[in-house]
Order: structure tokens, then sequence, then C-alpha cells
């Protein structure tokens, strides 16, 4: 069977799936807010309006690329959803929503409203989105990764220690800190149902007094049909790059937290012991010309080669072919995704909680201590020292993808998060 094409087993159980799912969903408005138009992201509100019949409805900034992340590639290209651009604002009381909301969920009736944490607090202040959701019988979902979120107690224990005793009850710091710890209690449980990448995000907003029906781990993904469709073509094509046994390739945005520094410093490690190693580095924004400097600088001339953003899949899947090994030293994204799309072991380090779901360790890859040079540079090396291993490593990789993380398990997640709140109105 053609490694880039899913099983007629597999197919039938996704048809017979997404056929339950459909029913009770089907003619519903299901609004987005807070996502953008970011190119990993428009191939699901596409999936999730095509396979559960529901008409998706985007809300974004009006101006500029709104609350997304910094060298975040965002398109309107091949989407099928109705983007509506409204003007973002902060209003007095400090929290973020969009002017005109309240209109558009009159005017759409949303069965339910998918918002991202940073805008969820609409939904306390925004009388006229509140009123407008209230009318229209609207359910609320709040997503997140959540990424830095600390639990209830955790935050609690820090105040007590801060300030023990009474000072907790006559200290204006000490009762600000209580009023936060109050607020999100009541912002975490407004929601009618929470969507999480990780599973650590139960435990988090159970301690905030959520209920733990309410929480749907969906993880993330990007369009893994798409990728292995993709990786199936690349096969047959010429290679883009030199012939480089001991290549290793990081794909993703160019910014401190991606912390490529570290990566060009273990590539400098490694160039030591493997003297044809080369790294590849896929991806643009600020930090590029920083991290051009020091490649110079630290001595790997050009051993360290840079090409700039990428968001064709098919071009995608050729840089990783050239390669031997993804590796990603700082914040996660769904690179990690792709590059086991591709069939390539992954080395990478613990920073939002996604890479555990993703990363068996000495299964598909490896997970380094965070910041440890030394420990990244050892776990690379066995990779680019073994053939078999990185072979092994690659087609467990695939293996993740084709069974457990992947689009279909996305939409499934979504899916039963909407039937949830839908049943409990």
């Amino acid at each position: 069977m053609d490694s880039g094409m899913i099983s007629a087993e597999e197919k039938e159980k996704q048809d017979r799936d997404r056929a339950g799912r459909t029913g009770a969903l089907r003619g519903k408005t299901v609004l987005f807010m807070g996502v953008g138009l970011a190119h990993y992201h428009n191939p699901l509100l596409n999936r999730l309006q095509r396979e559960l019949g529901v008409r998706i409805v985007n809300i974004v900034s009006a101006k500029g690329p709104g609350h997304v992340l910094p060298g975040v590639y965002q398109t309107e290209q091949g989407i099928e959803f109705e983007v509506v651009r409204l003007p973002e604002y902060t209003p007095s009381v400090r929290y973020h929503t969009f002017r005109g909301l309240g209109r558009v969920i009159r005017m759409r009736k949303p069965a339910i409203i998918v918002c991202t944490d940073y805008y969820f607090a609409t939904f306390l202040f925004n009388i006229p989105a509140i009123l407008a959701a209230g009318m229209a019988g609207t359910s609320l979902i709040m997503k997140s990764i959540p990424y830095g979120v600390r639990t209830y107690d955790e935050r609690m224990a820090e105040l007590r220690a801060r300030y023990p005793g009474l000072r907790m009850f006559f200290s204006p710091r000490a009762l600000a800190g209580l009023a936060i710890l109050a607020g999100c209690r009541v912002l975490y449980r407004r929601a009618d149902a929470h969507v999480v990448y990780v599973d650590a995000g139960r435990d988090i907003y159970t301690s905030y007094g959520v209920p733990p029906a309410k929480i749907f781990t969906i993880y993330n993904s990007p369009d893994t049909d798409m990728l292995l469709e993709a990786a199936a073509r690349v096969r047959g094509l010429p290679p883009i790059l030199p012939p480089c046994p001991r290549r290793i390739i990081h794909v993703g945005r160019l910014v401190p937290e991606k912390r490529v520094d570290l990566l060009l410093r273990v590539a400098r490690l490694l160039s030591e012991r493997f003297t044809d190693l080369e790294l590849l580095v896929v991806g643009d924004g600020p930090e590029r010309s920083n991290l051009e400097r020091l490649a110079q600088e630290i001595g790997l001339g050009d051993r360290a080669r840079f090409v700039g953003a990428v968001h064709d899949p098919e071009t995608l899947g050729r840089y990783f072919r050239a390669s031997r090994v993804y590796v990603l030293a700082g914040r996660g994204g769904l690179a990690i995704n792709d590059a086991m799309c591709f069939g390539k072991p992954v080395v990478c380090s613990v920073y939002e909680g996604v890479e555990k779901d993703l990363v068996e360790e000495g299964g598909n890859g490896y997970i380094f201590r965070p910041e440890d040079e030394a420990d990244c540079a050892e776990k690379v090396g066995r990779i680019l020292a073994d053939d078999g291993l990185a072979a092994r490593m690659g087609q467990r990789s695939e293996e993740i993808i084709r069974t457990r993380m992947n689009i279909h398990m996305l939409v499934g997640r979504y899916a039963a998060a909407f039937e949830y709140v839908l049943g409990s109105r």
C-alpha cells in the first residue's frame, strides 16, 4: 500500500465516525474568535465545516495580525468559511475584545462560540456580546494550550508564602492577588466547555472549579492528510539539496523563544564529531540576521544554511526528505507534527507540554533537558551516528501520526466538545 494513503478499513471507520457526528451538528453555526487566519489553522476550520456540516464564522482583527504570534503566516487562500473583520479594542477594565461583536452574534445566531483565552473575558464584561449570546442560546467554549497557566493551589501557595498570616488580609497587593484568583475562577467556570492542547489542562482548570467533564483535550494537528500525500509525492522528485547524510533541520519562526541560537551552538559542538554535518534552517522572522551572524561568529560558516520561510507542503517535504533529524530547541509548534508526517526522528525539549504527547523517548526521538546544549548534542548525535536508529525512529514518527495524532483525531475531539455543550443546554 502506498504509505501516503490510508487503508480501506481506516477510511471506512473515519466515514462511519463522521456520519455519526454530523447528524447532531448539521446546520449549526460555530463562531471562532482569536485564531486568526493562520495557515495551519484554516484547513481545520474548512474540515469542521465540511465534515461536521456546521457553518463556520471566523472573527479576525480588522487591522494587523491580531493576537496571533509574531511571524505566523496568515492567509485567506483556500478558505471555505466566512471571515468577519472587526476592530479590536481594550476597554477601561483591561480586557481584549472586538467592537461590533454583539451585532455579529445577533445576526449570525451561533449555537457555539469557540474563543481563545486571550479574548474570553469578553463574556464577562462586553455587555452587548453577552446579551446577544444569551438571546441566541449560544454555548461558550474556551480554547487554550494552556501554556504557563499555574493551578489555583500553586498560585494560592505563592500568595501565602509571600504574605503569611494576617498580612494576607491587610496588604493591598495580597488582596489584589486574591481578587485576580477569584476572577480567574469566575472566568474559567463561565465556559460551558474547555478545549485544551495538553492533558495538563485538565488538572489546571479543575483546580479552579471547572468540572472534569467540561474539559476536552484536543491536542493539535496540521492537516496530516495533506502532508502525508505530499510526503508520498516528494519521494518521486529530485533532491532539493545536495546529498548530506547528517543534515539537521529546524522548521519554525525565527524568534527568540524558538532558541535557534542554542541549536546553532549544538550544531557547532556536533561538527567536531561529524565533519559532514549541516544545519538547515527553514523559517523567517526578526531574529534571522542575528542568527546568521551568530553562525559565522561561532565558526559554522556555510554549514548553517538559511532558506527562509516555506509554506508549500511539497517544498517543505523535499527539505525534510533531504534531512536526517528534526530538532526544536525552544518552544513547541506544529513543525514537530510536520516532521513526523515526513517520517523524521524528533529531538526537542518540553515547554508547552505538547511535546510529551508527540515524542516517545527512544521511540521516535528524544527529549533533552531545557537549555542544556550538551544534552541536546548527545541525543542528536545518537541519531546522526546510527542509520538504523534514524530509520526506525522516522518510521515510528509516521506511525504515531497515522494512528493517533492526526487531523481526524482533532476534528473528532472538537465534535465531541460541540456535542457536549449542545447536549448540556
